[in-house]
């Protein structure tokens, strides 16, 4: 977890594209070192409309584990404006409220890999407040992984 007076606090998961190439996997040293509940340890790569996601997202990622027809973990990722970045989020509820969390994808290594930087409980008021953040947000992520 990296806290910064710049950054809002996240957290950073590596996924890996499994060699079956549908599914990308966190290794059990990720999951052990930064583990994030609300991360499924496998996700997958689908079309918007394959699920009930809003249709301005581009892809969505879906959990492996699925129950009555319902993803444990669902997503819909939208471009940014910054090669292979992608912007997402997630929710729960707490204490009756629900609450949302910003998600940044940045797929890398041609595709086989999946950077995941999830700022829990930090949200935007909305779609366009979350993106502007993204294009803020980005370019210091990329400072910090070179």
């Amino acid at each position: 977890m990296i806290n910064s007076s710049i950054l809002p606090k996240y957290s950073k998961v590596i996924y890996s594209l499994n060699p079956d190439g549908i599914y990308f996997t966190q290794s059990e040293i990720e999951r052990q070192e930064t583990p994030i509940n609300r991360l499924p340890l496998e996700l997958r790569i689908a079309p918007a409309g394959a699920s009930n996601v809003k249709p301005n997202a581009t892809k969505v990622l879906l959990s492996r584990e699925c129950k009555n027809g319902k993803y444990k973990f669902i997503t819909g990722i939208q471009d940014t404006s910054i090669k292979n970045w992608y912007l997402g989020n997630d929710y729960e509820f707490y204490r009756s409220q629900k609450i949302i969390s910003i998600i940044l994808f940045r797929f890398i290594e041609n595709n086989t890999k999946i950077e995941v930087y999830y700022f829990h409980q930090f949200d935007k008021r909305n779609t366009f407040y979350r993106m502007e953040f993204a294009h803020s947000i980005i370019p210091l992520l990329n400072f910090i992984a070179a």
